[in-house]
């Protein structure tokens, strides 16, 4: 499955909603390592970064817990892991700030470079 870019969601929202549906048809059971970002980022055809925001999102979720160097595992619901809509909704909104904060702070280091190359004479690209 690939992302589409004719959904009405963000590729990275499409990401996590086939990963946990994945993980709800038990195709990767409770404990069970999720595949590598890369693994994920060539099935999905997606950027790593892509995979990387579907998993946080499945970890803020509680859909996922990842280990530094190990990965992500399905993590076991909690009884009271049922998730509002809203919750859902909130959860998915704070993952898309937290890119376009990431993305902005990328435009301002390009402009500050090219700012920093304007005052020293160098080339403006």
């Amino acid at each position: 499955m690939a992302a589409t870019s004719e959904g009405s969601q963000p590729p990275y929202l499409q990401v996590a909603e086939a990963l946990r549906e994945r993980i709800q048809r038990e195709e990767f059971p409770v404990g069970s390592q999720l595949p590598s970002g890369r693994q994920l980022a060539d099935e999905y055809d997606v950027a790593p970064n892509t995979v990387s925001s579907a998993l946080r999102l499945l970890r803020d979720e509680g859909v996922v817990v990842s280990q530094q160097g190990r990965g992500s595992y399905v993590r076991e619901k909690p009884a009271h892991s049922e998730k509002t809509e809203e919750f859902v909704t909130i959860m998915s909104a704070l993952s898309s700030l937290q890119d376009a904060v990431r993305d902005m702070g990328s435009r301002i280091d390009a402009l500050e470079e090219v700012q920093r190359n304007q005052q020293d004479g160098g080339p403006a690209s």
